[in-house]
C-alpha cells in the first residue's frame, strides 16, 4: 500500500513528444515545505483513450513551515511509450484539490 499523499494542488501539466513517445512533466504543491519522494502513479481508467496519474509524495518527517508557494513546488514526471500512447486522447494528473488535463 502506497503511504504517500496526494499533492494538494496540481499547478501545471506539460506533455512533450519525443521520438519514443511522450514526457509528462507536472508541478505539484503540498501544504508545507519538506515533502519528498514525489511520483506520478498511474491509476486504472475504464476509458482506454485516457491515461490518469495521481501526484503522490511523502510528508516531511518533522513538522515544517508553510513557506512561500515557490519554495513548496515539487516537480514529478513520467514517460509514455509510443505504443502506450496509441489511442490515448487525454492525459490527466490528479491532486487532492484539483486535476489538470491535456488533450492530444
Amino acid at each position: 500500500a502506497d503511504q504517500r499523499r496526494l499533492a494538494n494542488q496540481i499547478l501545471s501539466l506539460k506533455v512533450d513528444a519525443f521520438p519514443g513517445g511522450a514526457i509528462i512533466r507536472t508541478i505539484g504543491l503540498p501544504p508545507t515545505q519538506g515533502f519528498w519522494d514525489a511520483e506520478l502513479v498511474e491509476i486504472e481508467s475504464d476509458n482506454p483513450s485516457q491515461v490518469v496519474y495521481e501526484f503522490r509524495l511523502l510528508p516531511p518527517v518533522a513538522p515544517r513551515r508553510q513557506g512561500t508557494q515557490r519554495s513548496r513546488e515539487i516537480i514529478a514526471g513520467a514517460t509514455l511509450s509510443r505504443v502506450r500512447l496509441q489511442g490515448v486522447r487525454t492525459i490527466s494528473v490528479v491532486g487532492a484539490q484539483n486535476r489538470r488535463t491535456v488533450r492530444r
